[in-house]
């Protein structure tokens, strides 16, 4: 019974010493995340620390060599996946396994629908408060550099990118985000009214975000607020809903092709290959549901960009587009 005290006793004393020598400032555990990466920031309390290794729960390693520029506090990107992350942090003392340390975070996803709610444990916190700047300011300039609309010559001098460069590095990159004119949006305003909220974020975006987005994309909105029928995601100003204002694999920067990021809110589309054969729906031929349906808003039923002129079968329903005149 001593025996089985000491050595529980021991294994406790172990695992306190265990994660002393490494500490993850950032993400803190059970943050809300909204990109597809994120900046894993590692304060290093023991110098005899050789390596660091970082793991996700997707098996992904990263490597950090302790060198002059990283002997106390090391950065590293990481990629993320929809819904809950682990993220693990090993310190070496040679090849043994000294210290760790672990995250766990929720990247929520705009456009897949099981991954929109997180779980209740899981909270909103923002790194770029003036208190958790002040633990990189000893190597980092944390200023906002940039002339509010001006392009950078060279991306690199903005004192954004170290950090977020993988924000942009999709196929097709939004012309704010590629130039690195963070300010144009990322006003501190949290809100409509203008509202500051400094002490969740400084660099917080309006939400809803299209007073942004049609700072630039004014002509758009009084096109589509003539249409008689709008799209719920546009009437409500949700522009991010749909697309990524930083970068993407897809045209238009959304955020999945089109017919998976339109079936997962309207599910009750999403039918079965023989269905989809049967239907005479043009988006068969070339799956697209944009092929025929204006995602912002029309004159026609349904959002479609003009009348047709034949049947689709959708299973229960059946629709008759008429061309004009008839």
């Amino acid at each position: 019974m001593i025996l089985k005290i000491f050595c529980s006793l021991g294994v406790v004393i172990f695992g306190l010493w265990a994660s002393e020598g490494v500490e993850i400032l950032h993400p803190v555990d059970k943050k809300i995340h909204h990109e597809a990466y994120t900046g894993l920031t590692v304060k290093v309390h023991d110098r005899n620390i050789s390596k660091i290794l970082i793991l996700t729960d997707r098996n992904e390693r990263y490597t950090l060599e302790m060198t002059r520029e990283c002997d106390d506090v090391c950065s590293k990107t990481v990629k993320l996946h929809p819904g809950e992350n682990t993220i693990r942090v090993w310190g070496y003392k040679g090849e043994h396994l000294a210290y760790e340390a672990k995250s766990e975070l929720y990247y929520v996803s705009q456009s897949l629908k099981g991954y929109k709610v997180p779980p209740k444990f899981y909270k909103e916190t923002f790194f770029h408060t003036d208190k958790s700047e002040k633990e990189c300011e000893q190597c980092h300039d944390m200023s906002l550099n940039e002339m509010k609309g001006v392009a950078f010559v060279d991306v690199e001098e903005s004192n954004c990118y170290m950090c977020h460069k993988k924000t942009t590095t999709g196929k097709y990159a939004h012309a704010p985000a590629v130039n690195w004119v963070c300010s144009s949006c990322h006003s501190g305003k949290r809100e409509e009214k203008g509202k500051r909220v400094s002490e969740m974020s400084k660099y917080h975006v309006p939400d809803p975000i299209h007073v942004i987005c049609y700072g630039c994309h004014e002509k758009n909105k009084e096109i589509w607020d003539r249409k008689k029928y709008r799209h719920l995601p546009f009437d409500a100003g949700l522009c991010n809903k749909c697309h990524n204002p930083h970068a993407s694999e897809h045209s238009m920067f959304i955020r999945e092709v089109p017919n998976v990021l339109c079936t997962e809110c309207h599910g009750d589309k999403k039918f079965p290959p023989s269905m989809r054969d049967n239907s005479r729906c043009p988006g068969t031929q070339e799956p697209s549901c944009v092929k025929c349906h204006n995602p912002h808003a029309s004159d026609n039923p349904y959002f479609l960009d003009e009348p047709r002129t034949h049947t689709v079968d959708l299973g229960r329903d059946q629709f008759l587009f008429k061309s004009k005149g008839q």
